[in-house]
């Protein structure tokens, strides 16, 4: 198989699964008070410091652990709708963000929010500038994602946060394709998402993280485990798990980047070589390359998956979130909203620690 989606999901990588398979032994609850109770909780709360530690936050700040990057949005726009019930007010995302931070911004719309939704630019990003004119007095949330997830496009949010800090409105980033693969700072930043499954470890935990100050209310309510902020017994071994996976990635990632690099440079090469007529969509060099959105003029997007597909290599349209449709981009809709043809006719490759030259041969061979 020639797999190039990694930015829908990655395969859990050996030493992860080593991690997890040894720890399935160890069956304490950590909410129990004895030993094996205890020494599970230890491992969770080294695992919380770790995480910390990555994101160069205050070992004040808290994480929480969740099953997904779409719970952790969810608990962000939860708590900012609870904390917020009585005076309601205004938000701001961009219009590019993932549907689990865009379907929880339109539920609080309903619920008397209103809701700015920012329109990118043709490199598929909102400026600081724009965000700052957006901002009102009674701006609660302001939500902007690291990385794109059908684009690759980078967002300022260290610019963001700085703009924000001294301000009474909290800053969220999703940070799902970003956390481990780049190194992140949450100076300013109130709540960034992250997933496990986009980094090696299993789909079914990822985390949030929120700082000192920063409201939380809980979307599971029960046993008051992870603070009393998401209640049911944590997954202790999918928790380090995760842990094992992100120490794979961070200390690799110099070098993943600089292989990613390369090997979008050689896609681009051999679709040119082929004399296959394409485009990137968004930046042509971003920041974080293991994702390319490209324009395959004069090819349906579906016809080029199936095609694909056929040949035993995985691409995709998009978000991997569409209940396995394809649909038009809501991202590259607002950033491209009159070109008809760009957006039936895009799709995207991601690249992963198992991506080789070889993957991108067997595509170009399907395409021609």
């Amino acid at each position: 198989m020639n797999y190039l989606d990694y930015a829908a999901t990655t395969p859990v990588n050996p030493e992860v699964l080593e991690v997890i398979t040894k720890e399935m032994a160890s069956f304490g609850n950590p909410s129990s008070v004895y030993r094996i109770g205890r020494e599970q909780k230890q491992k969770i709360e080294r695992v919380k410091k770790a995480i910390l530690s990555e994101l160069q936050a205050s070992p004040h700040d808290a994480i929480i652990f969740t099953s997904s990057g779409s719970e952790g949005n969810n608990l962000v726009f939860e708590s900012i709708r609870e904390h917020f019930a009585k005076e309601k007010g205004h938000i701001i995302v961009s219009a590019v963000e993932h549907p689990s931070v865009r379907k929880p911004a339109e539920f609080l719309e309903q619920e008397g929010f209103e809701v700015t939704y920012l329109a990118p630019n043709k490199d598929g990003i909102v400026t600081v500038s724009e965000i700052e004119q957006a901002l009102r007095e009674d701006t609660r949330l302001v939500s902007i994602m690291t990385v794109n997830n059908e684009t690759g496009a980078r967002f300022p949010i260290e610019e963001i946060a700085a703009l924000l800090k001294d301000k009474p409105t909290y800053f969220h980033t999703d940070a799902v394709q970003a956390f481990a693969q780049e190194a992140l700072t949450v100076d300013g930043i109130d709540y960034l998402t992250a997933s496990g499954h986009k980094i090696y470890a299993p789909k079914g935990i990822g985390f949030l993280y929120k700082s000192k100050d920063a409201p939380i209310h809980a979307l599971i309510k029960g046993g008051g485990q992870e603070l009393g902020f998401r209640a049911g017994t944590e997954n202790v071994p999918y928790i380090l798990g995760l842990e094992k996976a992100m120490q794979i990635v961070v200390a690799k990632r110099d070098e993943l980047v600089k292989n990613y690099q390369e090997l979008r440079e050689y896609l681009f090469a051999k679709l040119s070589e082929r004399g296959i007529e394409f485009e990137f969509n968004g930046v042509a060099n971003p920041k974080n390359p293991h994702i390319c959105n490209i324009w395959l003029k004069g090819r349906k997007a579906t016809q080029t998956l199936i095609f694909n597909d056929l040949q035993d290599v995985s691409v995709s349209a998009g978000s991997a979130c569409s209940a396995g449709s394809v649909q038009i981009s809501p991202v590259l809709s607002a950033m491209y909203p009159s070109e008809n043809s760009r957006l039936e006719q895009s799709i995207r490759l991601s690249f992963g620690m198992g991506s080789t030259k070889e993957d991108i041969d067997a595509f170009v061979d399907a395409l021609h």
